[in-house]
């Protein structure tokens, strides 16, 4: 595979590594490679750059340092703070409400609680896969405790509005505990935790250009939540995703540039025809899910890989299964079967979505069309 000419349009499944995450990282790994938590001045050493990579995660978020809490991943983040709020909440109701839309890793999460006699309560969501607010006043009682939704959907790029479901917990006077996750929408788009009414909020690193194997929970100042006991720390993990979060440039100039190439793409796509806009038309910049019904989603991404073109069918957790999120959104099996998820990050360019344009056309001329697809 020739790396130099890869069009990589799947930046929601994980972001390219910026060159200051790496470094980063290799440095940590050649001489600052002691424990944190060790009782010596090497290990000082090493617990100072933690703190420092905390600071430059809180800044990010405009929270205290005290409020960051390192974990794996994302997914990690979601399973801490739903199960940590269900725990600690657990003698003022059982009530959990989320959608079926949500990341796997909530949706697990959500079921296990379930299974040992949570009342888990799923909104059910419009074709856009929008919420309804509606069915969530009419669920959110005295005795919810949780909510957890995402900020931005990873497979559409629906997004959120936090304070309307803040406004409508306040409003029905419930001790529920907001939980956002915001894997997706973490220095992509402005969000004030410090005026917001969330306790909760899950962030990942190889979402932004640093690396897999961390994440970070915040948890809102005076929020009490049951976490489970931390190991050791990759502080050389830590150092990479501060150096992400440094070198992320404005939220909402790359915004702008990614909004442009997302744009370009749709135009040329409404040209070729046959092709269904799954995302909603106010969505994020960073996503867009299309259809071609006559395509199966595999042999498509198949044909695009030999091209060195690469995208998704979806949330890269999913593993090939049809999209849960699409499904949920009550789109027909014709479409859910035939989606496919491109991502942006702030490299993406025009060029990069004209290639990929061009390929689609020539797929629709060579590749032969599904012969019989139940609806």
């Amino acid at each position: 595979m020739n790396f130099d000419k890869i069009i990589y349009l799947d930046s929601a499944s994980t972001a390219k590594p910026c060159r200051q995450a790496i470094d980063a990282c290799c440095d940590i790994l050649a001489f600052n490679y002691a424990n944190a938590s060790s009782l010596h001045s090497f290990g000082f050493s090493a617990e100072k750059i933690l703190e420092s990579a905390r600071t430059e995660l809180s800044e990010s978020m405009g929270v205290s340092v005290k409020e960051i809490n390192f974990t794996s991943g994302g997914s990690q983040a979601n399973e801490y703070a739903i199960n940590g709020i269900a725990r600690t909440m657990q003698k003022r109701g059982n009530r959990i409400i989320t959608t079926k839309t949500e990341h796997k890793s909530t949706l697990s999460a959500v079921e296990r609680l379930s299974e040992i006699g949570f009342d888990v309560q799923y909104v059910s969501v419009n074709t856009n896969g929008e919420p309804d607010l509606d069915e969530f006043r009419s669920l959110v009682d005295n005795k919810t405790i949780l909510v957890s939704f995402c900020h931005i959907n990873n497979e559409t790029g629906v997004i959120l509005s936090p304070d309307k479901i803040s406004s409508i917990i306040k409003l029905k006077n419930s001790p529920a505990k907001f939980h956002l996750d915001c894997v997706a929408s973490y220095l992509k788009y402005p969000l004030l935790l410090k005026q917001s009414d969330i306790d909760t909020t899950s962030v990942s690193a190889h979402k932004i250009h640093g690396t897999k194997g961390i994440g970070a929970l915040y948890i809102k100042n005076k929020t009490k939540i049951i976490l489970p006991f931390k190991g050791t720390e990759p502080v050389e993990l830590a150092a990479a995703f501060a150096a992400a979060v440094r070198s992320s440039g404005s939220e909402n100039d790359n915004c702008k540039k990614v909004l442009q190439v997302k744009n370009h793409l749709i135009k040329r796509l409404s040209n070729i025809g046959g092709i269904l806009i799954n995302s909603p038309e106010n969505g994020g910049a960073y996503i867009l899910n299309i259809s071609i019904p006559d395509y199966n989603s595999e042999t498509m991404m198949h044909w695009l890989a030999q091209k060195n073109i690469f995208v998704s069918a979806g949330s890269a957790c999913s593993k090939g299964k049809a999209s849960h999120v699409l499904t949920a959104m009550g789109l027909s099996k014709k479409t859910v079967e035939s989606a496919l998820r491109i991502s942006f990050d702030k490299n993406s360019t025009i060029s990069d979505v004209d290639i990929f344009a061009d390929a689609i056309i020539e797929m629709k001329e060579k590749l032969i069309k599904r012969k019989k697809f139940e609806n």
